[in-house]
Formats: C-alpha cells, sequence, structure tokens
C-alpha cells in the first residue's frame, strides 16, 4: 500500500502537481491512497468534481473519491484511491462540539493479509487556537480518545497536519493519542515523525535543512523555523518494521523544490501558487 497525504491549502496547481508526481513515480498497479487535507472549493473549481472522478484516467485505472464530514458546506478532508484494493471511508469521530467530525475522518483497508484503518487529522491552527486554548483542548480530546478506542480493534496509521509539535500534551497525555517517540516506554501510538525528517534527508538532496514539515515565518510566529506540523503515528499493534518506507517529500516530480516554496513568504493573493507543507509519503 503506497499512501500520500498533504495539505494542499486549496490549490487546484497543488493538487494537479500531485496528480503528475503520484503518476510519474509511483506503482499505479499497486494500491494507492492519496488523502487530502484542505482541498480545493467546488465553488471556486467547478470541474474538480470532474479531475477528481478521472484522477487516474491517465493511466486507465478507475479513481474512487470519499469525502469527509463538511463543515460550513466544505470538506476539509478527501481520499483518492485506485481500484486495486477495497477501501471503505470509516466514521472515525462522531459528529459532537466544535466540529470534530470534518476535522478527523478515516479509511479502513487491507493489505498483505492484513486491516488497518487510516486516520487523517487536520488540527486546529496553532495562530487562533494556542496550545492553551480550551477550545482546543476540547476538540483534541474528543478525536484522541475515540481513535484510541477505534484503534484496539485494527492497526492503527494516524497522519497529517496536526497543527501541533512532536511534544504537545495533547499528543503524549494518556488522555490524547499516549503517544511515544520512544519504543522503551509504554505507549497507545509511537511517533515516527523524526523517520519521515530522517528519510527525507537520505532520499532528496535539497532536504539538508529540513527539520520538519512547515517552515515557521517570524511576521506570523514570531520566528521563522521548521516546525513537524505534519506527523505520523501508529498504534501499538503495529510495528514499524511494517511501515517500508516512511518520509516527507521535498521534490516533486519534474524538480519541482517544495523547501524553496515553504521559505516563500506567502500572500493572501499567491499562497495557492505553493505547497506550504511538505507531503508525507508511506509505503506498508
Amino acid at each position: 500500500m503506497q499512501i500520500i497525504v498533504s495539505n494542499i491549502a486549496k490549490s487546484i496547481r497543488n493538487l494537479k502537481m500531485l496528480q503528475s508526481h503520484i503518476i510519474a513515480t509511483m506503482n499505479t498497479q499497486q494500491p494507492i491512497i492519496l488523502a487530502i487535507i484542505e482541498p480545493p472549493l467546488i465553488s471556486e473549481e467547478p470541474s474538480l468534481a470532474v479531475f477528481l472522478d478521472n484522477f487516474f484516467f491517465n493511466v486507465g485505472i478507475p479513481t474512487t473519491v470519499i469525502y469527509s464530514p463538511q463543515i460550513q458546506n466544505k470538506s476539509k478532508i478527501i481520499f483518492i484511491h485506485n481500484s486495486q484494493t477495497v477501501v471503505n471511508g470509516l466514521s472515525t469521530v462522531s459528529d459532537i462540539e466544535n466540529y470534530e467530525s470534518g476535522r478527523c475522518f478515516g479509511v479502513e483497508f487491507s493489505t498483505g493479509g492484513m486491516n488497518y484503518n487510516l486516520h487523517v487529522i487536520h488540527g486546529l491552527d496553532l495562530i487562533n487556537y494556542p496550545e492553551s486554548d480550551f477550545e482546543r483542548n476540547i476538540c483534541e480530546y474528543n478525536i484522541y480518545k475515540q481513535i484510541r478506542q477505534q484503534s484496539s480493534n485494527y492497526p492503527a496509521i494516524v497522519v497529517g497536519d496536526f497543527n501541533a509539535k512532536i511534544d504537545s500534551p495533547a499528543l503524549n497525555s494518556k488522555l490524547g493519542l499516549n503517544a511515544s517517540i520512544d519504543t522503551t516506554k509504554k505507549y497507545s501510538f509511537l511517533n515516527l515523525t523524526n523517520r519521515l525528517i530522517s528519510e527525507c534527508h537520505a532520499k532528496f538532496s535539497n532536504s539538508t535543512d529540513v527539520r520538519g514539515s512547515f517552515y515557521f515565518h517570524g511576521n506570523k510566529y514570531g520566528e521563522s523555523k521548521w516546525a513537524a506540523l505534519d506527523q505520523l503515528l501508529i498504534s501499538h499493534s503495529l510495528q514499524s518494521a511494517n511501515i517500508k518506507e516512511a518520509h516527507y517529500i521535498s521534490t516533486l516530480h519534474g524538480g519541482c523544490d517544495l523547501v524553496e516554496e515553504l521559505k516563500k513568504s506567502k500572500t493572501p493573493s499567491n499562497k495557492r501558487q505553493y505547497f506550504d507543507h511538505l507531503p508525507v509519503f508511506v509505503r506498508l
């Protein structure tokens, strides 16, 4: 199974670049799942539905699109997959407070004789909802509690734009995901985000200064630096050895330098011309 998860900031340009990258670099005869966070708006891109339904048309493979529950008439997460395996939508989070159902959505699939759950996260942003914010804490608690409960049934992968850091109490607390970066400690989820960084360094020549998936600019956050807002966690029942590859993508097919794009200062008028998160690639 080949999985890409990417926040594309509603950009049709970024979605088309991911399509080109997948078709050029991945084995389309094997199962592929592409999870898109912040997909383009149909109101702005009326041909989007046709484009999505024919995502793998160039290689003659049928496409299925699964949409998360809507928030204010918009789906924050969609899954695009080819027909090489059965992928079913998973009601990850019940529709309660703070729009949790639209900020965490998942699918279930089988590969190699095993069943998996894949949960994709889009956390509340850090500018409007800092880590101490009460609404943020309630939202994270509701999401992570339900993911923990569901992960007791199948091996689970949790990935996406958490809008949180690796040391976030919400991730590591036993009331959160009970996550750890240390395999010698007891945990419900193992955080493999450092592996995303190290394998990115090994794979891409432009990634030597990559320390995360998002580049903070001082005019917004007080200082400019890398942060690993896009993370990869696996449940205790899933061994890290089962993950054959796990890395950030810092260069897209055709030579698009995503590190350079992340470091550009973006404005409301041009931000959809660039990626502002590095996509995550996982292969089981």
